[in-house]
Formats: structure tokens, sequence, C-alpha cells
């Protein structure tokens, strides 16, 4: 499975078809721990055209703030209105998996803990005085 540090962004293609057109489509990427405890999710926004027959998509996504470990990505095609109801139109439960690891110099290169620490990797605290 493919690793990835704190600074690099995973870069997919979705191919998909579809039998309607339709417009204001989103992609919803939750993202699960190797467990597949929900660790959160990312979406893009509705501005997606979706003709009818085949597709593709490039997307990109930041995992700059996730722990090192095992992940797993779902991908779910789906429309929203507005009063903030969805509608999905495909899922992909597994649709790829990952590894975040250490950068070199990154600060306390330690074991990361997921069972007390979470799977949420913040930014360095600062000492400001």
């Amino acid at each position: 499975e493919p690793q990835y540090t704190k600074n690099q962004k995973i870069n997919l293609e979705l191919n998909y078809d579809s039998k309607v057109n339709l417009e204001n489509v989103c992609v919803r990427v939750p993202i699960f721990f190797g467990d597949k405890t929900v660790v959160g999710m990312t979406t893009t926004k509705p501005n997606i055209k979706c003709k009818k027959g085949n597709n593709k998509q490039k997307l990109q996504l930041d995992v700059g703030d996730l722990a090192p470990g095992k992940y797993l990505g779902r991908i779910v095609m789906y429309s929203v209105n507005e009063f903030g109801t969805t509608q999905d139109h495909d899922v992909v439960d597994e649709a790829f998996s990952f590894e975040v690891i250490n950068e070199e110099n990154q600060a306390n290169n330690i074991n990361w803990q997921h069972k007390y620490w979470g799977h949420i990797n913040f930014p360095e605290v600062k000492i400001v005085g």
C-alpha cells in the first residue's frame, strides 16, 4: 500500500459511468483507521457535472493531520439539496488504502499510540514564552 508523509497529498483518479446527466454532484471521502473505526470525512463542493456515459474525475486529498498508521478510504458520489439532505448515487466501500509515515525530522519521532491519542496529529505545540 502507498506510503505518505504529512507534506504529501494523495492523488486519485475516479472513473465512473453515469446512466443520466447530473449536475451539482459531490464526492464524499470518509477515512477509516485500519480497525475500521471512522477517523473523519472530507468532501468536494457540489460542482461536479456528470455526463451520461463514462466520466473521469481527478481528486486530491490532504492527509497532513493524520497520525502515522494504516487507513482506508471510501468514495461516495452524492447530491445535496438546499436543506442539506443528501442522496447517494454510488458508494465504493474500500476504494483505496494508504499508510501515513513519520518524516525524518518530525518532532518527537514517537511510536503513535492510537488507543490513547486518537488518529489526528495536530500541528506542533509552539513554545511562545
